[in-house]
């Protein structure tokens, strides 16, 4: 008679060990197939055999789950040590990574489209370089320039370490983000050079943007590029949040406004029709803004952090 722990032990390490297939075993012991898959599963719960995934550690794998579920999500990379801010850019470049590697097998190239700020900048100073990428990159400024002596964080600046980073050709949008006139962002639009580069728009593979929240210790706000009254006229049309300046509402909608005409950049049009859009955003005040952008699938990608991934999965 078959001594029962010495089966469970016998039919693990075939499995496991030897990586013979379920038929394989059943035939070599002369058991049914369903027999064999029930004791590989017995075998985990009584521990004999015990499955470590490595790297499972530094992430939330239950919260990704969530969040991909309750927002019908593409994907969501939840962090959970990030007390210096350096895993998340970390995760976040390595994320990007398969996806250039995915679109490049397929068309032998991929276009980046990128924002700014300090989560941005947090992935491009801390970028894990793929060294098997090796196809036509390229990566476009997504927004005007804003005018702040944190060079860092600005778009131009995360525009070119991106493409210098990854070995891309930067594409540069020459002008602020915000205008003070109308007329004068109809007249630039008309030029060659950006022209060019809102065409690029149109083709752009995957985008990685930050999320702004609309408040007033909010980046826009302190930059002074919403002032008092602008502010307090976005706020009552119901604006949560803004990716590359175009304002959204707790749903995720483009809220029209005279501000939409005076920005330079990408349409909320063009930004949604990029497959892979990525956002990566962590932070309690960050919350409202974030899911306001899952349920409008403003990103479809989110890489964030346990605790933000606690308030947004608790966010009714």
């Amino acid at each position: 008679m078959t001594d029962p722990y010495q089966e469970l032990i016998q039919v693990a390490y075939y499995y496991y060990k030897l990586n013979l297939t379920q038929q394989n075993i059943a035939e070599k012991l002369g058991i049914s197939r369903q027999k064999v898959n029930r004791l590989i599963q017995k075998a985990i719960q009584e521990k004999i055999v015990e499955i470590k995934i490595n790297g499972y550690e530094n992430f939330d794998i239950d919260q990704e789950y969530m969040i991909e579920k309750k927002f019908n999500l593409q994907k969501a990379i939840v962090v959970k040590d990030n007390l210096d801010e350096k895993p998340i850019g970390i995760a976040a470049s390595n994320y990007l990574n398969q996806i250039i590697s995915g679109i490049s097998s397929k068309q032998n190239k991929c276009d980046i489209g990128i924002s700014w700020g300090n989560s941005l900048n947090n992935m491009t100073s801390n970028y894990i370089v793929d060294e098997c990428i090796n196809s036509e990159i390229s990566v476009v400024q997504l927004c005007g320039g804003i005018n702040t002596s944190k060079t860092a964080i600005k778009p131009e600046e995360i525009t070119n370490v991106l493409a210098m980073t990854i070995g891309g050709q930067s594409y540069n949008l020459y002008a602020p983000a915000k205008m003070e006139n109308r007329e004068l962002v109809k007249l630039l639009k008309k030029e060659s050079y950006y022209r060019n580069i809102l065409e690029r728009y149109k083709s752009i593979d995957v985008s990685v943007v930050g999320i702004g929240n609309l408040n007033e210790e909010g980046t826009l706000v302190k930059y002074n590029y919403l002032n008092q009254e602008t502010y307090e006229e976005l706020s009552e049309l119901g604006v949560v949040g803004d990716v590359c300046f175009r304002m959204f509402d707790e749903q995720g909608k483009l809220v029209e406004s005279d501000y939409n005409d005076l920005i330079m950049g990408i349409t909320f049009e063009n930004y949604m029709n990029i497959p892979f859009r990525i956002g990566i955003a962590y932070g309690k005040e960050k919350v409202k803004a974030i899911v306001g952008a899952l349920r409008g699938r403003v990103i479809n990608i989110l890489v964030t952090d346990h605790e933000t991934a606690k308030e947004v999965l608790n966010y009714t």
